[in-house]
């Protein structure tokens, strides 16, 4: 969460511009506090996947998850394109860059894993 909000104001200031649609990051992180807090209950009820780094059941979390990392990416990318100034810094794309494949790895790894199970080294035990 620090991470993410340290991206926003980073991403706010290096546009020049006042932090555009504030309710957006706020929805974000509501729906990403629900998703955690129903993954945690989850685990603590025992619906644990048994992979490590990815316990949280895959209809539990996750969805709500992947549509805050969702959320976040397209306010980025809606701050990116209502920028103030021609020059546009290096971190700027990497930031950009991190908000736009986040959610599409996560999104690929729980559909490998749990929807769509792959065969092979990634889905071993």
């Amino acid at each position: 969460m620090a991470g993410m909000g340290t991206a926003v104001w980073l991403m706010a200031r290096l546009c020049r511009a006042t932090l555009r649609f504030p309710l957006l990051p706020r929805r974000r992180r509501c729906v990403l506090e629900r998703g955690v807090l129903i993954g945690v209950c989850a685990i603590l009820l025992g619906d644990s996947t048994g992979f490590s780094m990815a316990r949280v059941s895959a209809l539990r979390g996750p969805p709500f998850c992947l549509v805050a990392y969702t959320l976040m990416a397209s306010w980025a990318v809606l701050m990116f394109r209502y920028r103030r100034g021609d020059q546009i810094y290096i971190t700027q794309w990497y930031l950009l860059g991190a908000f736009l494949w986040f959610p599409w790895l996560y999104a690929a790894g729980q559909l490998m894993l749990f929807v769509v199970p792959v065969q092979g080294v990634l889905h071993r035990q």
